[in-house]
Parts: C-alpha cells; structure tokens; sequence
C-alpha cells in the first residue's frame, strides 16, 4: 500500500506540489487585501491589485524553485519567466472574468458555480501552461546550447 502511495505520488508530484504551494500565495492575495483595506484604508482596488501582484510574484518564485524545479538561469532568461507568468495569470483573470461575465451577468445563471468553474479553468490552465511552456526543463538545454 504504501509502494502504492509513492508512485501515485511520484506520478503526479508537480500537481500535488502546485496545489500546496498554492496556498501561500492564496494567503498573500487575501491577507495582503484585508491588511490594505483593513489597516491602511486603501481602496478596494488598489488593495486587489497590489495584492494580486504580490501573490503572482510570491507563486512565481514558489513555483519556480519548488513545484517545476526550474534550473538555475541568468536574470535574463528568469525575467523572461517572470513576464510570461505573469502574461499568463493576467490573461486568465481576464478569461475568469469574461467566463463570470457571459454566463452570469448576462445569462443569468448561479453566480458561485460559474465562478468556480472559471477558477478551476484558470487554475488548470495556469498550471499546464506553466509546466509545459514556462518552466519545461528542455528550454534550459535549448536557450544555453
């Protein structure tokens, strides 16, 4: 059972590993909001994008080191990481908003379930993308051969 457990592990490690270090960021977005709203009476706009641009780079570098296990790069090459990680998370919130705004604003349909269900999209997105375009480990081999 237990050899059972570590290769479903290992099979899907970069998923569980997103999915944990998902978690910090997740509280950097949301205690960065209250602490802005709450404590330095911003406003409610400026606090989610200052808090949304601390999570991204909070999740960034996480995700980076602890989840793709992205190999050491010059600055060059790890703000270009940078900027398409953060192109694709701007992009995905637009897309969850849409999402949100066609199907709830528009048809008219339940406001929760249609938001989870743009997350969830974002979230999966973020993540092959991330995994599979941004931080793969044959673009090191490629960008430095």
């Amino acid at each position: 059972m237990k050899e059972k457990f570590k290769n479903l592990y290992k099979k899907y490690e970069s998923l569980i590993l997103y999915a944990l270090y998902g978690i910090p960021s997740t509280a950097v977005s949301f205690g960065g909001y209250a602490l802005l709203m709450d404590v330095f009476h911003f406003d409610a706009a400026i606090s989610s994008l200052i808090s949304w641009v601390g999570a991204v780079l909070v999740s960034f570098c996480l995700y980076r080191r602890f989840v793709f296990k992205s190999p050491p790069a010059s600055v060059k090459q790890k703000f270009h990481e940078l900027v398409q990680f953060t192109g694709v998370r701007a992009g995905t919130g637009l897309f969850e908003t849409g999402f949100v705004w066609v199907f709830v604003s528009r048809m008219g349909l339940q406001p929760y379930l249609f938001k989870v269900m743009a997350s969830a999209m974002s979230i999966l997105i973020n993540y092959l993308v991330s995994k599979f375009c941004i931080f793969r480990k044959e673009k090191a081999a490629v960008t430095e051969g």
